[in-house]
């Protein structure tokens, strides 16, 4: 059995899940995407695999039905919910890029993109540095109240979460700051110039 989710919605995790999939953005099973249309909420159940995603790996978790069979939503709903709450964006997406992840490990305050569309697009990105970053009422509190100044919020050693009125909005957000996370990470090295 599965929810009845509406057709747009549906192909829109399909596609973003699939291009955040390819671009090496998550792992296998990890990340998660979520859309509010009206006054419901869906998500990816915990464990999808955002690259090939099904009907039954859509939740609708607003109003709350009962869930089929085994299916529990990813373990980022309160995260969701909570931004959701404290903004007017209709998706969020939460990923594990990794240049983003590892420029969190040096124990910036924030992100301040060196790249031209990263400073156009991102501006200043807040680094959060949470006791229980997956999925806990501190991780949900503290990101969307970063929300409230911004569009995308990255959580030290874990991973970003971007809002927007699609999820094409949000994906724009993720792939630019990861594009300017490389960016950062690649002029720190010592380069030697030879002339």
């Amino acid at each position: 059995m599965t929810q009845n989710i509406p057709k747009k919605v549906f192909e829109e995790f399909v596609r973003i899940g699939s291009w955040l999939d390819r671009r090496g953005l998550n792992t296998s099973h990890s990340g998660n995407l979520s859309r509010r249309v009206g006054e419901r909420i869906y998500i990816t159940r915990s464990g999808a695999m955002l690259g090939d995603l099904t009907p039954g790996d859509i939740l609708q978790v607003f109003p709350p039905p009962p869930y089929p069979g085994d299916a529990k939503p990813s373990v980022e709903t309160p995260v969701h919910l909570a931004i959701y709450s404290r903004s007017e964006y209709n998706a969020v997406i939460h990923t594990h890029p990794p240049f983003t992840v590892a420029l969190s490990l040096k124990g910036l305050r924030s992100i301040v993109p060196l790249d031209v569309e990263g400073k156009e697009v991102l501006g200043e990105v807040p680094v959060l540095h949470l006791k229980e970053p997956a999925g806990s009422q501190e991780a949900a509190e503290e990101v969307s109240r970063a929300f409230e100044g911004g569009r995308v919020v990255v959580v030290a050693a874990h991973g970003v979460f971007a809002g927007g009125k699609d999820l094409t909005e949000a994906l724009h957000l993720i792939s630019s700051l990861e594009f300017s996370s490389k960016v950062l990470l690649l002029t720190a090295l010592k380069l030697e110039v030879r002339e």
